[in-house]
């Protein structure tokens, strides 16, 4: 519990939606309940701890990819928000620097990762005018 409580408490708020980190919330007391979840809960830390070793050890990631990026976004995005105060200012525009060809961002309106995601999404409609208008040109 403790792992558990300390991930919750002192480390997910730095990188998490106040959304996400109540749905972690809820998962890591649905898994404290079993043995094996608890497992999962510590193996869920040890793969974060990795994670900020790898971090702290290579800062500086190859940006040779040259194709185009083309990035949709929702403000309403309550996992990758477009601002988290002392994280990053502009989520979309992170993604320009791994590219040395063309950048842009989209708006998709106000929805949710689900919806933004889902069948019913307006990215598809918008990547399929984007791809014609790349094969016209």
């Amino acid at each position: 519990e403790g792992v558990a409580s300390t991930l919750l408490q002192d480390l997910l708020p730095y990188f998490m939606a106040p959304a996400q980190l109540k749905t972690y919330d809820r998962i890591m007391k649905n898994r404290l309940g079993r043995d094996d979840g608890r497992r999962e809960v510590e193996r869920f830390a040890h793969s974060l701890l990795m994670d900020c070793q790898i971090g702290m050890n290579s800062n500086e990631l190859p940006q040779s990819f040259t194709g185009d990026i083309q990035f949709y976004h929702s403000p309403a995005d309550e996992i990758w928000p477009p601002r988290v105060d002392g994280s990053y200012e502009d989520f979309p525009y992170l993604w320009k620097s791994y590219t040395s060809g063309s950048f842009s961002a989209e708006e998709i309106g106000q929805l949710s990762p689900d919806d933004l995601g889902g069948v019913n999404s307006p990215i598809m409609p918008a990547m399929c005018r984007d791809l014609t208008t790349l094969v016209r040109s």
